[in-house]
């Protein structure tokens, strides 16, 4: 019969040894949180009294404005002028416009562009900013000094609506596709 020996040996002594001692290492765990996306517009008429009178040869402040709220996406604004009647208006002479300081000038302040295929709205493409951003739409009606009592009439049953909506920019294409996906406007056929 073999004997065996108690004590360990040498080989078996480093082998446990040698199990212990591998180096490891453990990297930091990534906590990864995110934020919502944001956009957030707000339509307002600071200067507009209800129920102003339309007077031959003044103008009525009429002041919409448009303000794209600090930390908004990047997106695209669009404004749409409705009236319930434009051609009173339009027999009247009476314009929506806006003042440069020295004369007054029909349709929308600078920086709109007309939404192509659409006669009544107005777009403009706004920056992501940390401040709110400030956009008069048109902040006068103009009524001529030749208008008519019966004309004027007729032009104050007029109701005009202003709208306003904002669409993100990244992953539209233009203003037109912006409209479309609002349901403002059909898709183009091609």
């Amino acid at each position: 019969m073999k004997k065996w020996n108690a004590a360990p040996s040498v080989s078996g002594r480093w082998a446990v040894g040698r199990a212990g001692a591998y180096l490891y290492a453990a990297a930091q765990p990534l906590v990864n949180r995110f934020t919502a996306a944001r956009l957030e517009i707000l339509l307002e008429e600071p200067l507009w009294q209800p129920g102003a009178k339309l007077v031959p040869g003044l103008f009525v402040r009429k002041d919409p404005t448009v303000t794209v709220k600090a930390g908004s996406e990047e997106c695209y604004v669009i404004v749409q002028i409705s009236q319930s009647d434009p051609a009173a208006w339009q027999a009247a002479g009476v314009e929506y416009g806006y003042s440069d300081g020295t004369r007054f000038a029909a349709g929308v302040h600078p920086g709109w562009q007309q939404v192509p295929g659409a006669a009544n709205m107005w777009y403009r493409r706004v920056p992501s900013a940390p401040a709110d951003q400030v956009f008069g739409i048109f902040d006068l009606i103009s009524v001529p000094a030749t208008a008519t009592g019966e004309e004027l009439a007729a032009a104050a049953a007029n109701e005009i609506t202003i709208s306003a909506w904002a669409v993100q920019a990244d992953g539209v294409a233009d203003p037109r596709q912006a409209a479309e996906q609002l349901g403002l406007l059909s898709a183009k056929a091609n």
